[in-house]
């Protein structure tokens, strides 16, 4: 082995060869590359499981941010659940809440209704019973009330006759005992006469008060006289009494003559005086004829004056002459169709509304009165003056005026369709507003002072010349 070594060349310091040193240098590079090989190696390895710690530190923060964020997601979903449960109980418990109270307010309306239909059926009920109770209360209360009022009536009626039949005998007594006519007794007789005829009127009804009339009228108790205050109908009250007869046409046979009496200061109110023929003159002062009938009847020679009153009477187919009316109110009085009215004098009278359509006046007076529209078509006046009237929206028409004579009259706004004025007379007439006047009537006309036309137009009497034939004189024989 040494001889080995001796026979290698020597070579650098040391006496190591090159190859030595390669030798040594290849020895010592070995170990050193495979250290740091294993050291790279380990290095590497090392790098490699850090950085698969970092990548696996990465994933795993990588991982726990996807779980947070999972799991961040997953407690909204959660929550977002939880919020949407929440509100779907609390929807689910207000629905809830509102059906029960609906349910409850159902309930308690169906309960309301319950008790209202049934205190409704009570209240009907008691209703019923009540106006059960209370009509049979009022039935019995009518029939006694009727049986009361019968009772009284009965009761009534029986005075009633008491009353009649002992005045009837009280009369048939007086006479027999004095055996003379009222107007030739005695003042104390004719007293009594008048105290209980008197009495006996006011008294009774008017069916009796007629047979009362009738009674005296039979047993001729109606002349007196004595003047007014012993005349037996002298503030009497005969209103409704059947003075004359009902029902009868106008013919002499059926005419009921009566010597009348004075009737002053009397109540006739709805009297019937039909059929009457007055013979006498008497005076009718300060009565109240309103509503009375005096068809068919003739009256001659009455005064009808001082604030008598005669509203609505009828005198419908009468005669009537030398008649007064002075100082009335005769408003809606009706002489339609009367036979005729001769010397008849209407002074300040209030005849408003009258009817005198298809009536006849002669030789009559309407002086200082309000016919105010009044019904005067087809009626007939003769030789009839009209003064200081008002004849205002009345009716003339087919009315014919022969020789009459018209004074400060106001025939305004009147209806004059074929009206005829023959011969008659105009002093300071007004015609304005009046309707059918048409010229051929102002030429039959006679103006003594002027008039108004209806249009307005002033005709006076230097345009109308009054014939010297012509003058408007009152016949006073048959006043």
């Amino acid at each position: 082995m040494l001889s080995t070594v001796d026979n290698r060349p020597k070579e650098g310091c040391c006496n190591l060869t090159i190859r030595d040193w390669m030798k040594f240098i290849s020895n010592l590079a070995i170990p050193l590359i495979i250290g740091i090989f294993t050291i790279s190696i380990a290095v590497h390895q090392q790098n490699l499981a850090q950085a698969n710690r970092d990548k696996d530190i990465a994933e795993l923060i990588r991982r726990r941010t996807e779980d947070l964020v999972q799991e961040q997601k997953r407690r909204e979903e959660d929550k977002e659940l939880a919020r949407q449960q929440r509100d779907d109980a609390k929807k689910a418990a207000t629905a809830q809440l509102i059906e029960d109270r609906e349910t409850a307010r159902l309930q308690r309306e169906l309960d309301w209704k319950i008790a209202e239909e049934k205190l409704k059926q009570e209240y009907e009920l008691a209703e019923q019973q009540r106006t059960l109770s209370l009509n049979q209360r009022e039935h019995e209360f009518q029939v006694t009330q009727q049986n009361h009022e019968n009772e009284l009536l009965l009761e009534d009626e029986r005075i009633k006759n008491t009353i009649l039949l002992n005045y009837q005998r009280d009369i048939a007594k007086i006479l027999q005992e004095n055996s003379v006519s009222y107007e030739k007794a005695d003042t104390l007789t004719q007293s009594v006469i008048y105290m209980k005829t008197r009495a006996a009127l006011r008294l009774l009804d008017p069916m009796r008060r007629t047979i009362v009339i009738h009674t005296l009228i039979q047993v001729n108790l109606f002349r007196s006289e004595q003047g007014v205050m012993w005349n037996l109908l002298y503030r009497t009250n005969v209103s409704g009494v059947q003075f004359g007869r009902s029902n009868v046409e106008f013919e002499n046979h059926d005419i009921l003559s009566i010597d009348f009496p004075n009737l002053n200061e009397a109540d006739a109110r709805n009297a019937s005086f039909r059929s009457v023929a007055i013979t006498n003159s008497p005076w009718f002062h300060y009565s109240n004829f309103d509503f009375t009938d005096w068809s068919f009847s003739r009256l001659k020679t009455i005064k009808y004056i001082v604030n008598a009153t005669m509203n609505n009477a009828i005198f419908y187919e009468s005669l009537l002459e030398n008649i007064e009316f002075e100082g009335l109110s005769m408003n809606y009085v009706s002489f339609k169709n009367n036979k005729n009215c001769v010397s008849c004098s209407f002074l300040d009278t209030s005849m408003k509304h009258a009817q005198l359509n298809n009536a006849r006046f002669n030789y009559s007076i309407f002086e200082r009165l309000s016919l105010f529209k009044s019904n005067l078509s087809n009626s007939y006046f003769n030789y009839t003056m009209f003064e200081k009237i008002s004849l205002e929206g009345s009716d003339l028409s087919d009315a014919v005026f022969q020789r009459c004579s018209f004074r400060f009259a106001t025939i305004t706004d009147c209806r004059m369709s074929n009206t005829i004025f023959n011969e008659t007379e105009f002093s300071i007439v007004d015609f304005t507003g009046c309707t059918g006047f048409k010229d051929h009537q102002i030429d039959t006309i006679l103006i003594t002072d002027y008039i108004i036309l209806p249009n307005g137009t002033l005709l006076s009497s230097s345009q109308f010349m009054l014939p010297r034939h012509f003058s408007f004189v009152h016949n006073t024989s048959h006043m």
